[in-house]
């Protein structure tokens, strides 16, 4: 391999590695946060029809009263002063490797007597092939593409949830028929527990609600 060969190679991925690290944090950051947005959007709806099936109308629209937008000023600071000094950190590196590269390349050139404008015109010619090449792809291609599985993120939310509610039990308005189900249930508890209940006849009201409660039902 001869200098010349050594001095684009060298040049050549100074300048794409600065380019993709450039391109990242400005094109590709916006890209990605349109791609984050639109597919946090696409989960969330599936998961508030999946929800709605749940709760009644009137439990809805207590909780759509109740609910408000929860103020994460704070944890919004703390993620940009995060990113910031990240950028910083990246882009110091980027500028010392362009330095590093455009210095090794000259010293080559001049020492073995190259025309360092042929190289630098023929890796410049390659680097906007290469920025084409990646504005084109994320811009039509990777915007669109979903990446997040909205089925997969559902279910595990609604897992999650559920599990959370049968640890952490709350007290809700009961429909006729969550009642119908669960009055029997607790008052078979109470018979169980209190022995007493047990062979008392007037205690016996399990049959007596359940025929109410189916008789509400059925009008």
């Amino acid at each position: 391999m001869n200098p010349y060969q050594i001095s684009n190679i060298i040049l050549n991925v100074t300048f794409i590695v600065t380019f993709i690290g450039i391109f990242f944090f400005t094109y590709g950051k916006k890209i990605e946060e349109n791609v984050v947005k639109n597919q946090s959007e696409l989960v969330a709806s599936y998961l508030a029809k999946d929800i709605s099936t749940f709760i009644d109308k009137d439990t809805a629209l207590k909780l759509t009263s109740s609910l408000s937008t929860p103020d994460m000023t704070k944890q919004d600071q703390e993620v940009e002063e995060n990113n910031k000094q990240l950028q910083s950190q990246a882009f110091y590196t980027l500028s010392m490797v362009l330095i590093g590269g455009l210095l090794l390349t000259i010293i080559i050139a001049k020492y073995y007597k190259l025309n360092l404008t042929d190289i630098l015109q023929t890796n410049l010619i390659i680097l906007a092939f290469v920025a084409i090449t990646q504005y084109a792809f994320l811009t039509y291609i990777g915007q669109n593409f979903i990446s997040l599985d909205p089925n997969f993120v559902r279910h595990k939310i609604l897992i999650s949830l559920k599990k959370s509610l049968q640890d952490n039990p709350f007290d809700s308005a009961l429909t006729l028929k969550q009642a119908s189900k669960m009055l029997p249930e607790k008052i078979q508890e109470l018979h169980k527990t209190h022995q007493s209940l047990q062979n008392n006849k007037e205690s016996n009201i399990l049959p007596q609600l359940q025929q109410q409660i189916n008789n509400v039902l059925i009008k």
